[in-house]
């Protein structure tokens, strides 16, 4: 059972991007929103460890708890627990509801001014005869943009969120502005001597900092810790370990009705966290042959026919047991959109198999437990 909890930061939000600044005077911090949901994984397991002293003890030497609970949730440093982030996105909190918003897929593009926006849709399409390159896939992911400028900034509220998911059009009405949720702050601070940890003379930096608008927060699911998770309780969250309080709450998320695969024979795949894949851009479990590129399991396949790749970032982070940074790695970003034909077998397997994530054969545990390689299911066929 997923646990949903909302996120109140009490004062400011520092999301630190995997960016290196502070080692001169003068550097900038810049902020990343959503932020990675290894950041939600490490304030969640960090709070149900210092519940009890001993497990705390036991987790930064990287080994489980004694308590039972605990052990069976956050397992060790070679053998996660059953926890991992489901899901995480901005919320707002109003009259004992909760309103979740949504990074837009990389195939809605969005056009005009506050006062005269348009959505538009990228569409896979067949290339021409006469292109004079190979194409890896067989459709091309093409956007007919209305004459006006693009415009960023941008969030998917539920109704637009159930509405793409369907196959139906994205509107205006179904976007809402950072400056609705959130505004960016300057903060200055000062580089500390790494010997004396005191303050080194002449290393001014200024950072970036999140304020946010009443009653907005962050909305995340966690598996794995429905008998450990208390009710409420507070964090230490993001760039110097700022404050936060959670709260459970009641969720039902707006899902693709995987039956319909039955008569649509096609599906998108779209990311909703970075997602590390060995091949790149391409899923772990999408294989290529002579006849292109095919997503087979035992009880269904299907045929990668186009894609729409947010570019890449990279991410990283900090192994308390041993001390040092983790691998930095590529990842395919949150939004990113992957067109499926072709589907045969059974819907729910593949529904199945999206709901326990993206994973490969040699895919590091403890990046499943961060919340990485999650997606889901929408309408391929416009409506």
């Amino acid at each position: 059972m997923i646990c949903y909890s909302f996120v109140k930061p009490y004062d400011i939000f520092m999301p630190r991007g995997n960016s290196h600044f502070g080692v001169t005077s003068g550097d900038f911090g810049q902020i990343r929103m959503l932020p990675s949901p290894s950041l939600f994984a490490g304030a969640f397991r960090s709070a149900l460890s210092a519940y009890t002293p001993q497990a705390l003890t036991a987790i930064e030497k990287g080994e489980k708890p004694q308590d039972a609970g605990l052990a069976k949730a956050l397992g060790s440093l070679s053998e996660p627990g059953d926890f991992r982030i489901t899901m995480t996105a901005l919320a707002v909190r109003a009259a004992g509801k909760i309103n979740v918003f949504f990074q837009l897929p990389a195939d809605l593009v969005v056009f005009g001014d506050d006062g005269n926006l348009e959505v538009a849709s990228i569409k896979p399409v067949s290339p021409p005869e006469n292109i004079g390159f190979n194409l890896p896939l067989p459709l091309l992911p093409i956007l007919k943009a209305p004459r006006k400028k693009q415009v960023g900034g941008f969030w998917l509220n539920e109704a637009g969120y159930a509405a793409y998911i369907s196959g139906e059009e994205c509107t205006p009405a179904h976007l809402v502005a950072d400056s609705k949720l959130w505004k960016k702050e300057i903060r200055v601070g000062v580089t500390l001597d790494g010997t004396t940890r005191s303050a080194a003379e002449g290393r001014l930096y200024s950072a970036e900092a999140v304020s946010f608008a009443d009653n907005v927060g962050f909305i995340t699911g966690i598996l794995g810790v429905q008998a450990v998770l208390p009710d409420s309780g507070e964090l230490r969250l993001g760039g110097d370990a700022r404050a936060a309080h959670f709260e459970k709450v009641n969720l039902q998320m707006p899902v693709y009705q995987a039956e319909n695969l039955n008569k649509e024979k096609s599906f998108k795949l779209v990311t909703s966290s970075p997602c590390i894949f060995e091949k790149g851009w391409l899923p772990d479990f999408v294989e290529r042959d002579t006849k292109g590129f095919h997503f087979r399991q035992k009880d269904f396949s299907a045929r990668l026919v186009c894609a729409a790749i947010n570019g890449h970032d990279v991410v990283s982070g900090w192994n308390m047991v041993k001390g040092q940074p983790k691998e930095a790695v590529r990842v395919v970003p949150a939004g990113s959109v992957y067109w499926f034909d072709s589907f045969e077998g059974n819907p729910s397997a593949l529904a199945t198999f999206i709901e326990n994530g993206l994973f490969g054969e040699n895919t590091d545990r403890q990046r499943v437990a961060e919340g990485f390689n999650r997606a889901f299911l929408a309408s391929y066929i416009s409506k």
